[in-house]
């Protein structure tokens, strides 16, 4: 039962390394080759874990997170225009003065040590799910 864990959460870090890889890859694209697009703000949608805005441009519906305060402090109003940059075939904005790659990038190395170790540390591991190890819990 211990190995079968094991390669079941292998298999769902691994698949989570390529959706963080897929997600950076995209906003990379976004940052280096996107345009720059003149959004209108459809709707303002403030909360404390994901405050976003609705927007629409080039005949199509986006979403952009924004910070919270800026949200409830209302820099953004319904109606108004902000400058984004867009990448329409990745459906992916952001605004123009944005690092939202790194993230992506922070995100990857983190998982890449993981990786690494649970691979390289197999048999300890395998021996720690099946409760056999000689960690003493404190």
């Amino acid at each position: 039962m211990a190995k079968l864990s094991y390669y079941l959460l292998l298999f769902m870090l691994g698949g989570g390394f390529v959706l963080v890889v897929n997600l950076t890859y995209i906003d990379i694209a976004v940052y280096k080759s996107g345009e720059i697009v003149k959004a209108k703000i459809e709707k303002v949608n403030c909360k404390r874990k994901n405050s976003h805005l609705d927007l629409n441009y080039l005949n199509s519906k986006h979403s952009i997170l924004v910070p919270y305060e800026s949200c409830i402090n209302g820099v953004y109003q319904v109606g108004d225009s902000i400058m984004v940059k867009a990448l329409p075939e990745y459906r992916r904005t952001q605004f123009s003065k944005s690092y939202e790659f790194v993230w992506g990038i922070i995100m990857l190395i983190v998982l890449t040590f993981i990786m690494v170790y649970w691979i390289v540390a197999k048999k300890e591991v395998v021996k720690y799910l099946s409760g056999k190890s000689n960690f003493k819990s404190s």
